[in-house]
């Protein structure tokens, strides 16, 4: 025959198991490493959105040699020069126009987020002349 005695406590166990993995997914934890990969074609723009981070070290390495031109923007600031490409602009011009933290061009890179103390909401533009396929990891500082 079972005990139990020990269900009330197993239970108490579980709850506080859930509580602790609820606080952490709204409080905003994040894994601190995150890969992603993007498509990019001519004459568009493709948008990563990073997660909210007081600072980030972003890697960004094309699949088949080609170089592309990647910025670190604040994620308003992307939204703005993908507007202005739909407007008809070119990705150079959009990405000129955004207030770009930093640039890169070349098959792969690093993009290194300004130390803030809170978290930002940064994204990063890509755009090449041929098409290709760009990973994206990024790395909190």
């Amino acid at each position: 025959m079972k005990d139990l005695r020990f269900k009330p406590l197993h239970r108490l166990r579980s709850v506080r198991l859930a509580a602790v993995l609820i606080a952490g997914l709204v409080s905003g934890c994040r894994p601190a490493k995150i890969e992603a990969q993007y498509d990019v074609v001519p004459d568009t723009i493709k948008s990563a959105d990073l997660p909210p981070a007081k600072s980030l070290v972003i890697e960004f390495e094309t699949h088949n040699g080609v170089a592309i031109t990647a910025a670190l923007v604040k994620t308003a600031d992307a939204d703005l020069a993908l507007k202005a490409v739909e407007s008809g602009k070119s990705p150079e011009q959009a990405v000129s126009a955004a207030k770009y933290i930093a640039m890169q061009n070349g098959a792969s890179g690093k993009l290194t987020t300004p130390n803030n103390t809170e978290r930002t909401m940064y994204s990063v533009l890509f755009y090449a002349k041929k098409p290709t396929r760009v990973t994206l990891r990024t790395v909190r500082k």
